[in-house]
């Protein structure tokens, strides 16, 4: 029979393996995925996350992550064409997906209501 603090201690090392190697959002955001080819989303998209529209980069701060993540699987798949971000979502994992889009949602985007419109933040 195998010890009941050892059984403990495996489960604990298991769980923290996997809680490390889970995608953390601010950083696929601030510094890239683990591919160097996803490169971060703030180069583009300002350290807020509201776009550089003169740039013609649009804001992704505020969005549904549900919406940003069909957007990257598309450019991911090719289904959606820009030469800039189908390399980039390419080299993203789904778990990275996930987690910069869960990131980006959360992130305020200081859009005002107006008629017709809903506040997205």
């Amino acid at each position: 029979m195998i010890p009941l603090d050892r059984i403990l201690m495996s489960s604990l090392l298991l769980f923290s393996v996997t809680a490390a190697q889970a995608a953390d959002g601010q950083k696929v955001f601030s510094q890239g995925g683990q591919n160097p080819a996803a490169m971060a989303c703030l180069g583009c998209h300002g350290v807020d996350g509201k776009g550089i529209a003169a740039a013609g980069f649009p804001r992704l701060a505020g969005m549904p992550a549900a919406y940003l993540s069909k957007q990257l699987h598309d450019f991911r798949d090719g289904s959606r064409k820009n030469p800039i971000m189908e390399p980039l979502a390419k080299a993203l994992s789904d778990e990275e997906i996930q987690a910069v889009t869960t990131t980006l949602a959360a992130m305020p985007s200081d859009v005002v209501a107006g008629p017709g419109r809903q506040q997205m933040a």
